[in-house]
């Protein structure tokens, strides 16, 4: 069998529609209750792939294959760029919010100067522990109960602990990154059967209703701030459901899913192209209010068409599409 016709079309499809949402909101474009789904279906997405592989040893090479080699690539390069652009421009300043960058920032702050980095570093988190949660028990409760342990402990100590390395992050997420390993276990990933309306048409009615249900538990939190917390994961979860299930029903939108097929690849670069194009645009082409995020979010998408085909060809070892490390038989 092809590789194409082993991957799930709509998958590619959601993990584009996710990555354009990233790089949306670090064009600082917001879109109204889209970020309330924007991180948790990425960590969905990839605890609905999650597998055990031949063991702890073969499992975490893989994912230093797959996550962990591309951050520590991209982000050394990153900070190499950062360097350069502190010693021929020291006027520029591509983050306004942050004066000095430092290459072991992850290690004391939550800084990076290549910000969408830290995703790469908490997914790898998120891999190694809910391992861990799989070996001490593979019954549903107990893992959901695991979860939502790691999550009251995150809401706990947020604003007084720090823990390295974007763990603060892996403890937030883990609750979608187990309800993903979860969905699995469902039809969502196989094509509807039968052929009656409801049969056919069952995924997208099923999406149409999580899609209400998010709406009005979005409208609640916005609108009654204290439960805003203890609601955060029914209606991103509930929105994240809906936008799979829709999804999976158009299947397939050409652009938008290449870019989804290679999403890492945008989630490593992106913010080296929009960061700098934020800064020179309204210098470019002053009093454009505020279409000069769009502009520099439409240049960026268009830039990373080619990024993706230089990366995937003359750097695979660095962008998951091939193994630096040898690993076993999938």
């Amino acid at each position: 069998m092809s590789e194409a016709k082993q991957r799930i079309q709509f998958i590619d499809l959601a993990k584009g529609v996710c990555i354009s949402l990233v790089v949306l909101h670090h064009c600082h474009i917001e879109t109204p209750y889209l970020v309330y789904i924007r991180m948790p279906l990425y960590f969905i997405l990839s605890g609905l792939f999650f597998k055990t592989y031949d063991g702890l040893a073969d499992f975490t090479k893989r994912k230093i294959n797959k996550i962990l080699i591309p951050f520590l690539f991209f982000y050394s390069i990153s900070f190499l760029i950062y360097l350069a652009i502190s010693h021929f421009a020291p006027g520029i300043r591509i983050n306004s919010e942050v004066e000095k960058f430092y290459f072991l920032d992850p290690w004391y702050s939550r800084l990076c100067f290549n910000n969408p980095l830290w995703f790469l570093l908490s997914l790898f988190w998120c891999n190694l522990l809910y391992y861990i949660v799989h070996l001490v028990s593979k019954k549903w409760y107990v893992q959901f109960i695991s979860a939502l342990f790691f999550a009251f402990v995150y809401w706990a100590i947020k604003d007084n602990f720090f823990l390295p390395l974007y763990f603060h992050n892996t403890l937030m997420y883990f609750p979608y990154f187990v309800f993903g390993s979860m969905l699995r276990k469902t039809s969502i990933l196989y094509d509807n059967e039968g052929k009656s309306f409801i049969s056919k048409y069952r995924d997208l009615l099923l999406g149409c209703l999580f899609a209400v249900l998010f709406l009005v538990l979005a409208n609640i939190s916005c609108t009654i701030r204290p439960i805003g917390v203890s609601l955060r994961y029914i209606y991103s979860i509930s929105g994240v459901l809906a936008l799979l299930l829709i999804l999976k029903k158009i299947k397939y939108l050409p652009v938008i899913s290449y870019y989804g097929r290679y999403s890492i690849v945008i989630l490593c670069t992106s913010y080296l192209v929009y960061s700098p194009l934020r800064v020179i645009i309204p210098r470019l082409i002053p009093k454009l209010g505020g279409v000069d995020d769009y502009i520099a979010f439409i240049i960026t998408m268009l830039f990373e068409y080619f990024i993706i085909w230089f990366c995937i060809r003359c750097l695979p070892y660095f962008t998951a599409q091939k193994d630096l490390i040898h690993v076993g038989k999938n």
